[in-house]
């Protein structure tokens, strides 16, 4: 897939929108704690614990 880095590309989502009218979006706080959620760093009290990094 190495063209993708050395082909200019534009994603367009113009048909999608025509279907589906403006494109839902998900509030940043509520993905990053459903991410952390996802990734068990979070617990009732927030970040519970960070992974250690190599």
């Amino acid at each position: 897939m190495r063209y993708l880095w050395n082909q200019t590309h534009r994603l367009d989502n113009r048909r999608l929108r025509e279907r589906i009218g403006s494109e839902p979006h998900t509030p940043w706080p509520q993905a990053l704690e459903h991410t952390l959620q996802g990734l068990a760093l979070l617990g009732a009290e927030g970040v519970t614990a960070l992974p250690a990094r190599a």
